[in-house]
């Protein structure tokens, strides 16, 4: 079976309600901060078209990647639906989603791989950290230790 991963994202403004109690400016400031935005993300067979499972989440990337895992281990609880390929675009192409789809699902993704080698930014790019095995650790150009966690 191959599922396919689908994400609508959705922009809501609310409304303040005015309110006696609150400066004109306070109401300005009020309404530019109730700005929200949620994502539908689908688990899809791709064969007949059904939506297998369904998973409502903020709107980014996180919480996105991470509705999949859910949407996967719940087809499977309930359904007894474990895909052999899932299909989704490049936000389940990052490091930890292909890991945890190869070695814990032991399914095949149809996805591009998050590149982020060259930089278009101010940021070093991964070409430009040297190995060094003395320490054992990649060394940025201004000299420091690349570190996993902070």
């Amino acid at each position: 079976m191959v599922l396919a991963l689908v994400t609508c994202e959705r922009s809501f403004l609310k409304l303040a309600v005015r309110c006696a109690m609150l400066r004109p400016r306070q109401q300005q400031a009020l309404r530019a901060t109730q700005h929200f935005a949620n994502s539908t993300n689908y688990l899809i067979n791709t064969e007949h078209g059904d939506i297998v499972d369904v998973e409502s989440t903020p709107a980014h990337r996180t919480a996105k990647v991470e509705s999949t895992r859910t949407m996967i281990d719940r087809a499977e609880e309930q359904f007894d639906i474990k895909p052999e390929h899932l299909i989704g675009d490049t936000a389940y192409g990052t490091t930890p989603m292909l890991a945890w789809i190869l070695e814990e699902k032991d399914i095949e993704p149809t996805c591009a791989v998050w590149d982020k080698t060259e930089r278009n930014n101010d940021s070093f790019s991964s070409s430009d950290f040297r190995w060094n095995e003395e320490a054992e650790e990649y060394r940025c150009p201004a000299g420091n230790a690349l570190r996993s966690e902070w």
